[in-house]
């Protein structure tokens, strides 16, 4: 799921406004009654949308058949697959079964994919893994209301702020796409088209390719790779430079004092701790790097910028590092 810089500060502020009470207490119990969600649709969001400059007609089109929250959003929300599951389990559940469909999917958009390479810097082999990863090279793109959804998120209240943005942002779409955007249908947490952008990422980041007044992210394959491409780039991605590399620590390596995402080192820094590629034709890059240990178990990384910029699309270490790998197999495959 893609998020913005948009998304981030929204979170911010949620935080602020709650005293950090996010972290301090279990989520507030839902209030199940459809009357009150629809006086929370009437009296906060309506008007901030109106405020936002959403018309009347395209509030009534988006909420004429929302009648209740919906608790199913609730529920997947409170059981998201990347904060149970540990990484070599979520990795080996994701690459294996898709790695065919990569290498079909590779040969069948082969010139697309070069265009868009060549004109992004970025790998096309990050735009197929971020593709097969998000949707299932488009075969999985949800069916939600996505309407409904952001609104049961932003009712719930556990990032009130947060979705109610992305609701704003969802209403702005129907609002731009009129006659060719009927309905807007998604994940359950409002992700939208083959590479499942939350409607802030596709209002900043969504590319029409072929200038027809819309960014088909849904059934143009054109306007999805070069969507992918421009959120990396705007992101700060760097097209000569790599994610990162596996290697081995030494015996008795303080894994507390060194791991840590945030904390980016010298390649000398690296080495000198006894550091190393595990594979020994490898180098480490002459970049500032940190080193992460998923689960705290065996395997370890050190990674660059890029990394953090698929951190960017999705702020899970576990989603981040299975794109990496993903990259890297499609890149190898003849």
């Amino acid at each position: 799921m893609a998020y913005t810089k948009h998304m981030k500060i929204a979170l911010i502020a949620a935080l602020l406004f709650s005293g950090f009470q996010l972290h301090a207490h279990p989520p507030s119990p839902v209030n199940n009654e459809p009357g009150d969600f629809q006086e929370f649709l009437h009296i906060k969001i309506k008007p901030l949308a109106r405020e936002s400059g959403i018309s009347d007609e395209t509030i009534s089109r988006a909420f004429d058949t929302v009648h209740s929250h919906d608790m199913r959003v609730i529920k997947l929300d409170q059981n998201q697959p990347e904060q149970h599951v540990t990484f070599e389990k979520y990795k080996n559940n994701r690459i294996p079964p898709r790695i065919r469909s990569a290498r079909r999917k590779a040969k069948r958009y082969r010139r697309l994919l070069d265009t868009v390479q060549a004109r992004y810097g970025v790998s096309k082999a990050f735009i197929l893994a971020l593709w097969g990863l998000e949707s299932n090279f488009g075969t999985h793109m949800g069916s939600f209301d996505v309407i409904r959804s952001l609104a049961t998120l932003a009712f719930h209240g556990r990032r009130q702020v947060l979705f109610t943005n992305e609701l704003i942002e969802a209403l702005k779409i129907l609002q731009e796409g009129r006659d060719k955007i009927k309905t807007l249908k998604g994940s359950w947490a409002g992700a939208l088209g083959q590479c499942q952008f939350m409607p802030s990422a596709f209002n900043a980041h969504a590319v029409d390719s072929d200038n027809k007044g819309l960014k088909d992210i849904w059934a143009n394959p054109e306007d999805v790779f070069n969507s992918i491409a421009n959120y990396l780039v705007n992101s700060g991605w760097k097209s000569d430079e790599p994610w990162g590399i596996e290697v081995i620590l030494p015996h008795n390596f303080s894994k507390k004092r060194h791991a840590n995402i945030h904390l980016e080192k010298s390649r000398r820094h690296w080495e000198r701790l006894g550091v190393k590629p595990k594979d020994s034709k490898k180098k480490l890059a002459n970049l500032p790097g940190a080193l992460i240990i998923p689960d705290n178990k065996d395997r370890a990384f050190i990674v660059y910028n890029n990394f953090k910029v698929i951190l960017k699309w999705n702020r899970s270490i576990c989603f981040a590092l299975t794109v990496c790998l993903f990259a890297d197999q499609i890149s190898q495959e003849k």
